[in-house]
């Protein structure tokens, strides 16, 4: 099936917003940067262009008692396996590196060979789909924070990870930390929607 302007457009804009939340730049200098070339500044933190100072670690007593237990606890398993891996920012290579979106596409489509937006199961190639894109996939259900279960999808229209239980997720966050175990809250883009997302498969 051709692909329609209008779905044209809307991918595109889908990708200036996304690029405007790694760079916490306006959208005008965004499709300046995207015409250009450019890559989100070094430094700045995946999260809507804060400094990397603010994205905070969540406890390490957290962390040591957290476990998968009940739900895709295969997926959170992997996820827990690929903390310490290096942000690169494009990068869908877990664990030589990859940035936030690449990671889940990695675990899920890769490493499990279950379907991820845009390509079915067992057929995962490059980087994948994007934020936006897991925001919406009709692949998944939306649950609530009370309700999520590890191996569920934690995303925002900036960023994403797994969720391990606990409150707490697994994301590739930025050069400097690279992919941590953090809360929900320690990752959060400021301001951006969230929805807890659960593969249907």
């Amino acid at each position: 099936m051709p692909v329609t302007a209008g779905k044209l457009a809307v991918a595109s804009l889908g990708t200036v917003l996304v690029w405007s939340g790694i760079r916490g730049a306006s959208i005008t200098g965004s499709i300046r940067d995207l015409i250009n070339g450019n890559a989100p500044a070094a430094g700045m933190n995946l999260i809507a262009g804060t400094p990397d100072s603010v994205i905070t670690a969540g406890d390490s007593a957290g962390e040591s008692t957290v476990g998968p237990v009940g739900g895709n606890s295969v997926i959170a398993s992997s996820a827990l396996g690929y903390k310490g891996t290096p942000y690169v920012w494009g990068g869908a290579n877990p664990p030589k590196g990859c940035d936030c979106s690449g990671l889940v596409n990695a675990i899920i489509g890769r490493d499990h060979s279950l379907a991820i937006p845009g390509s079915p199961s067992g057929k995962f190639s490059g980087h994948g789909p994007v934020t936006t894109q897991w925001f919406a996939w009709s692949g998944c259900t939306t649950v609530t924070q009370a309700t999520a279960q590890p191996g569920d999808i934690v995303v925002w229209l900036s960023h994403m990870g797994i969720y391990v239980g606990g409150g707490q997720m697994v994301s590739s966050l930025n050069t400097r930390l690279g992919t941590l175990q953090t809360t929900i809250a320690g990752a959060a883009p400021a301001g951006e929607p969230m929805r807890i997302r659960r593969l249907k498969q």
